[in-house]
């Protein structure tokens, strides 16, 4: 019993009659807009894509009088509209002898053994927001989207806002210090940053490169100079235990051998001082390319933050 009805209608199994349906759904975007918050400052910032989504949804009843004589019989179709996505509003008036916005009730006046194909339609819309700059890239480069649904302005300046945040992306990564050969050789394809910010990277990574193999020398040297003191205590042991035998060929060989040890350790010693002296430069001048760099970086931001991220207005 619906409200406001008028009096009730008793029903039950009738098989002289047939109803059957079936359902069909779609689903569009109808809108893209500008999504704005207010950032600390209290300034509308644009943070994404707001989109208006047009769900519909067609129920399509097929209903027959099965009687095989008699007259023209009454037959009603209620139909409630689906209450996903927050509800659903029915469209279809044809046929309606009482409506809401959920609801309705059709009549139709079948003689026997005629059949009737009737379709309800009904449709709601429903929003989403797409916010981080890869979820936006995928929404302009992915859907196939009208100028209609979205406007070349709001293209534009999604795409802005989407370039800006892979820049700002792209400088966070420079700040790290792990700025790879990868990463640098794809940069210069893509054009992602300004050429001399790119060629003081690419110096940048030759110089630590070139730390890395001073290190990896020094080290070297290292072990040879401890490779040289376990080699001295054997000789000087060696000498040693040939004192009681005075002088010889023998002892004679393991004190020039002794005498080229303390050669290679003073090589050694030489080498080191060399390398952590070319390494103290590296340092140096690897210090004022950073400099350089932080201040590129900063004034690409500062550029980022003065850029316009389209109209306030929608």
């Amino acid at each position: 019993m619906l409200p406001g009805d008028e009096q009730l209608v008793s029903y039950g199994q009738d098989s002289t009659h047939s109803i059957s349906h079936s359902i069909s759904k779609s689903s569009e975007v109808a809108a893209v807009s500008l999504l704005r918050e207010r950032s600390a400052g209290g300034r509308p910032t644009l943070v994404g894509a707001r989109l208006t989504h047009l769900d519909r949804k067609q129920t399509t009843y097929t209903i027959r009088n099965n009687a095989s004589e008699g007259a023209a019989v009454p037959l009603y179709i209620d139909h409630s509209a689906d209450v996903g996505l927050g509800g659903y509003a029915i469209e279809t008036s044809e046929r309606a002898i009482k409506t809401t916005t959920a609801f309705a009730r059709y009549r139709f006046d079948l003689r026997p053994g005629e059949e009737a194909t009737f379709v309800v339609s009904e449709a709601v819309e429903h929003f989403s927001a797409r916010k981080t700059p890869r979820a936006v890239r995928e929404l302009l480069d992915g859907e196939k989207l009208s100028g209609s649904v979205l406007p070349p302005e709001t293209r534009a300046a999604l795409d802005g806002m989407v370039v800006r945040a892979e820049r700002a992306m792209l400088l966070k990564h420079v700040d790290s210090g792990s700025v790879s050969a990868e990463d640098l050789s794809k940069w210069r394809e893509q054009g992602a940053l300004p050429a001399a910010m790119l060629q003081t990277l690419g110096t940048l990574g030759q110089l630590k490169a070139k730390r890395g193999e001073g290190g990896r020398k020094v080290a070297a040297h290292k072990a040879q100079i401890e490779a040289t003191f376990n080699n001295q205590t054997r000789l000087r042991e060696n000498i040693r235990s040939l004192e009681k035998v005075g002088k010889n060929a023998l002892t004679d060989r393991y004190l020039t051998d002794l005498d080229k040890e303390e050669d290679g350790l003073i090589q050694n010693r030489r080498a080191i001082a060399a390398l952590e002296e070319e390494d103290a430069a590296i340092v140096s001048k690897m210090d004022g390319l950073k400099l350089s760099l932080a201040a590129e970086v900063r004034k690409l931001r500062d550029e980022a933050t003065s850029t316009s991220d389209g109209p306030t207005a929608e």
